[in-house]
């Protein structure tokens, strides 16, 4: 996943917005997901900040 979100991290930081979603599996942690997520692109670059209403990239995860 971190070559992914390189080509999105900017020098200069950007927002991300991130949305889950799991059908029919209950093992499945949606925090613990989220934070991982999180985690790779702020340590792609440390100005990257979450913002839910007007992110510049959108993270859509879902399990089924």
């Amino acid at each position: 996943m971190k070559a992914y979100f390189e080509p999105y991290s900017g020098k200069g930081g950007t927002t991300w917005s991130f949305d889950f979603k799991s059908r029919g599996n209950k093992s499945i942690d949606r925090a613990s997901y989220l934070d991982i997520i999180y985690k790779l692109i702020n340590r792609e670059n440390s100005g990257n900040s979450v913002d839910i209403k007007n992110a510049e990239h959108s993270v859509f995860l879902e399990i089924v």
